[in-house]
C-alpha cells in the first residue's frame, strides 16, 4: 500500500512537471501556429444604427474585399499564388502555416435596440445565421471549419476535430456608432451561441471603426494575439495609446515600430523575435545569436539577407545586462515582399507612400528570452532603435499650427542630443508647453491634455531644427468617403523644407542605412534603452518601487559597412571603449562597468526629456538628477584634451574599487556638479590659485571637492572636502 500511495504521488507530480513543461509559445496561445487552420467570416451591421459608409464598403452590401481578404481554398499547394492575410501568415511563418478563411455571402442585419454588449450582439446575429443557413443548406459548415483541438493556452494543439468549429470572425460594419462599443477596433470573447449546433474555440470580433477602409493591419494585429498572447505582448508602439501602465505610473511609450504585434502605421511585416517566439525560421534562414564569448577575437563581420524572405536576423547580447537581460536584434529588409513595404492596399484611398529605404532596423529586447516565459512584466519590451539617434526636444514657441485633425499644435525643436534617454521618431513627443507665468515650463507635461484642452497623448506635434526656420502649415488629406475624418497623412505633409516634420516623422534617417553605425560614442549607443519599473501600491498610500532600470554602459559597436543586391555587410565588435567624438550622458542611473577611455568632451548633465508620470496625472518626470555610477572592475581614464564635465544636477560617483586616470592634459570640470571619489583616490588640491591652475580636475558655480589621481605611480594622499568658487 505504502509503494502504491508513494506511486500515485509521483504520478500526480510528474504530471504536473509534464504539464508545465508542456506550456510553450512555440504551441501557440489559442491558435496553432502551424499547419493549416481554415476560419469562418461573418459580415454584420445594425439596421437600426447611422451607417458607416465608404467606398470599399457601401451601405446594405457586403465590402468590396470580402472575397479577397483570405484566400477561400482549404487545401493549397506550397507553390499556388496566395493573396491577402493567407499570403502574409505564409510568408511571414516561412510556410509553415496556412491560414485561410471562407465567408458567408450574405451581409447579416439585425437590430441594436435592447443590446449592450458584444455577447449579446452575437447572440441575436448567431440567431439569424442559423436561421439562414436552414433556408441555404448548399451553405452548411464542413469539417474543414473544424480541425483542431485547442486545448489550454500555450499547450499543444493536435490537429484532430473536437466538435467545435477553430475560429469564427464577425466584422460590424456600423458598430462603432454604438456607446457600448464606441472606438474598439476588435476584441476577442467566448463563442458561447451555437452556430449550427456548435460552439468555437476562437472568437474575434471587429468594429468598422478601425477598419478604414481595408482591414488588413488590424487582422494582422488581431490574430497576431491569437498566436502570441493578450495585451501584454504588444510591441514597439502597440500599447494603448503609447502610454504604458504601470499602476498608478504611466511611461511615456512609442508610436511606431514593426511586428505583427507593433505599431501598425509603420511596415507591419513580422519582426525577429515575434519568428523566433512562434518557431516560424524559414529553411535556410540564418539566426546568429551573438554573445562576447562567442567572438573569440571581440568582432565579426556577418551578411545578412533579406529577413522577410529568407528569414537571417542577429540578436546581440548586451554586456552585463541580467534580470532582464537585453539584446539587440538586427533584421535586413531589403523590400522585396509586398508586406515589407506600405503597400497600396485594394481599394485603398491616400495610402501613405513607402518611404522606408532597403536597410538594416535594430531594436531592443528586454527580458522575456525564454519561450516558457509566458506572459511579461511588461508591454512594450521591444523599443524600436532609429539611426538619427535620440535627443531632447523643447518647445520652440507658443505659435500654433494646424498640423493634424484640425486643431492648432505646439511647435518643438532638437536642442542637443540625448542618446540615453532622449526621443526619437519612434517615440510620443512629451513635452512641457509652460504657462504664461512660466514660458520656460511650468512641470506640467502634456501627457493627456493639450493646449485648448482637448485631450491628446502627444503624438499630434509639429518640430523643427532651427529656430530660424520659417514654419508652414502641414498639410493632411481626409480619406474619400470617410466622413471627412484624417486617417491618412501624405508624405509630402512629413517634411516640409528641409526641417519641419509632422507625427508621421519616421523616414530614411531612422534606417541604418551604410555607413550608419551605434557605439560608445555616438548617436545612437547600443547602451539599452531607458526604462521605468513604475510605482507599486500598499495601502492607502504609494510606495515607490525601484523606478529606474539603470543604463549600462557597454563597448559595443555594430556598423552596417556595406550592401549587395542581395545582403547588408554589418560589423559587429565588442571592443569599441573610446570615447574619440564629443558625448553627453543624461537619465537617471548611469553604471559604468567596463573601461572607458575619453579623448574627447564628455559631458554628464540632466535629462531634458520628461519619461514618466506619477500619479497617472499630466505631471511628468523629468528625472531630476543623472548619477554615472562607475562600478567595481570598470574605470574612467581622461586622455590627454580629453574633458569630462560635470554640470547641475549630475554626480559622477567613483567606487572604492574602481578606476580614475587623468593623463597629463586630461581635466575634469565639476561645473555645478558633484564628484564623489573614495578616500583612496582623494588628494589634497593646493589652496592656491596656482594649484588649483594646474589640477586636473576644475570647478566652477560653486562645485563641491576638487580630488583627484593621476596614474603616476605615486599613492594618493588623504585630503578633505573643499567648496571652490
Amino acid at each position: 500500500m505504502n509503494r502504491v500511495y508513494r506511486f500515485a504521488v509521483w504520478a500526480i507530480l510528474t504530471a504536473g512537471w509534464m504539464t508545465a513543461a508542456a506550456q510553450s509559445s512555440r504551441n501557440g496561445y489559442s491558435l496553432p501556429p502551424e499547419g493549416r487552420l481554415h476560419a469562418l467570416v461573418i459580415y454584420a451591421a445594425f439596421s437600426d444604427r447611422p451607417a458607416h459608409t465608404s467606398e470599399v464598403w457601401p451601405s446594405g452590401r457586403l465590402p468590396r474585399y470580402a472575397s479577397g481578404l483570405f484566400d477561400a481554398r482549404p487545401e493549397i499547394p506550397a507553390d499556388a499564388p496566395f493573396v491577402n492575410l493567407t499570403q502574409y501568415f505564409w510568408e511571414m511563418s516561412g510556410g509553415g502555416f496556412v491560414f485561410t478563411a471562407d465567408y458567408l455571402p450574405r451581409l447579416f442585419q439585425i437590430p441594436a435596440a435592447g443590446l449592450s454588449s458584444f455577447q449579446q450582439a452575437n447572440t441575436r446575429l448567431i440567431d439569424s445565421v442559423n436561421r439562414w443557413l436552414e433556408k441555404h443548406p448548399e451553405r452548411a459548415l464542413t469539417p474543414l471549419f473544424d480541425r483542431w483541438t485547442i486545448g489550454k493556452p500555450y499547450h499543444p494543439k493536435t490537429p484532430v476535430p473536437n466538435g467545435k468549429w477553430d475560429f469564427i470572425i464577425v466584422v460590424y460594419q456600423n458598430g462603432n456608432t454604438l456607446p457600448w462599443i464606441g472606438a474598439a477596433g476588435g476584441v476577442w470573447m467566448d463563442f458561447s451561441h451555437p452556430l449550427q449546433g456548435r460552439t468555437a474555440d476562437n472568437c474575434f470580433v471587429l468594429t468598422q471603426s478601425h477598419v478604414s477602409p481595408y482591414p488588413i493591419n488590424i487582422l494582422v494585429h488581431e490574430i497576431a494575439h491569437g498566436l502570441l498572447g493578450g495585451n501584454a505582448y504588444h510591441a514597439m508602439g502597440a500599447a494603448a495609446g503609447g502610454e504604458l501602465r504601470y499602476g498608478n505610473t504611466v511611461q511615456f511609450g512609442m508610436h511606431r515600430g514593426w511586428g505583427m504585434l507593433g505599431g501598425n502605421d509603420f511596415f507591419q511585416t513580422i519582426n525577429a523575435w515575434e519568428r523566433d517566439r512562434l518557431g516560424w525560421h524559414p529553411e535556410g534562414a540564418r539566426i546568429v545569436r551573438i554573445h562576447p564569448d562567442s567572438l573569440p577575437n571581440g568582432d565579426t563581420l556577418l551578411r545578412l539577407r533579406d529577413f522577410i524572405t529568407i528569414g537571417d536576423a542577429v540578436r546581440i547580447y548586451l554586456p552585463h545586462t541580467q534580470n532582464p537581460r537585453q539584446y539587440i536584434w538586427l533584421e535586413a529588409h531589403l523590400k522585396w515582399s509586398p508586406f515589407d513595404r506600405r503597400w497600396q492596399e485594394p481599394e485603398m484611398k491616400g495610402c501613405i507612400e513607402d518611404r522606408l529605404p532597403p536597410a538594416v532596423y535594430a531594436y531592443y529586447q528586454i527580458g522575456i528570452d525564454n519561450p516558457t516565459i509566458l506572459r511579461p512584466a511588461w508591454t512594450d519590451f521591444l523599443f524600436p532603435i532609429s539611426a538619427e539617434g535620440n535627443w531632447d526636444y523643447e518647445v520652440e514657441s507658443q505659435t500654433r499650427m494646424i498640423c493634424y485633425a484640425g486643431h492648432p499644435e505646439n511647435v518643438l525643436r532638437k536642442v542637443r542630443p540625448n542618446p540615453l534617454s532622449g526621443y526619437n521618431d519612434f517615440r510620443y513627443l512629451f513635452f512641457d508647453v509652460g504657462t504664461p507665468d512660466h514660458p520656460e515650463g511650468d512641470g506640467q507635461i502634456l501627457a493627456n491634455r493639450h493646449p485648448s484642452g482637448k485631450a491628446t497623448h502627444g503624438n499630434n506635434l509639429c518640430y523643427t531644427t532651427s529656430r530660424s526656420t520659417a514654419l508652414q502649415a502641414c498639410d493632411a488629406r481626409p480619406v474619400p468617403g470617410n466622413g471627412g475624418n484624417i486617417d491618412v497623412v501624405q508624405p509630402y505633409a512629413e517634411r516640409i523644407g528641409n526641417s519641419v516634420y509632422i507625427w508621421h516623422s519616421w523616414g530614411p534617417e531612422d534606417a541604418f542605412t551604410v555607413g550608419r553605425a551605434m557605439g560608445i560614442d555616438g548617436n545612437p549607443t547600443a547602451a539599452g534603452v531607458f526604462f521605468r519599473g513604475g510605482h507599486r501600491r500598499e495601502g492607502n498610500g504609494y510606495v515607490a518601487a525601484p523606478a529606474l532600470r539603470p543604463i549600462i554602459l557597454n563597448g559595443l559597436y555594430v556598423a552596417v559597412v556595406d550592401r549587395s543586391d542581395t545582403d547588408f555587410s554589418v560589423y559587429v565588435s565588442y571592443r569599441r571603449k573610446t570615447l574619440q567624438r564629443p558625448q553627453r550622458w543624461a537619465g537617471g542611473a548611469i553604471h559604468v562597468v567596463d573601461t572607458f577611455t575619453v579623448r574627447s568632451r564628455l559631458v554628464i548633465d540632466r535629462s531634458g526629456t520628461p519619461n514618466a508620470c506619477f500619479p497617472y496625472t499630466s505631471t511628468g518626470d523629468f528625472m531630476p538628477v543623472t548619477h554615472v555610477k562607475v562600478r567595481p572592475g570598470g574605470g574612467l581614464i581622461v586622455g590627454k584634451k580629453g574633458r569630462i564635465i560635470i554640470r547641475k544636477d549630475a554626480v559622477l560617483d567613483i567606487d572604492s574599487a574602481a578606476l580614475l586616470d587623468v593623463k597629463s592634459g586630461g581635466k575634469i570640470v565639476v561645473n555645478g556638479g558633484e564628484l564623489r571619489l573614495p578616500e583612496r583616490y582623494q588628494k589634497w588640491v593646493g589652496r592656491t590659485w596656482w594649484q588649483r591652475l594646474f589640477s586636473p580636475i576644475r570647478t566652477r558655480s560653486g562645485g563641491k571637492v576638487v580630488v583627484y589621481s593621476e596614474a603616476s605611480g605615486e599613492s594618493p594622499r588623504r585630503g578633505r572636502e573643499s567648496n571652490v568658487r
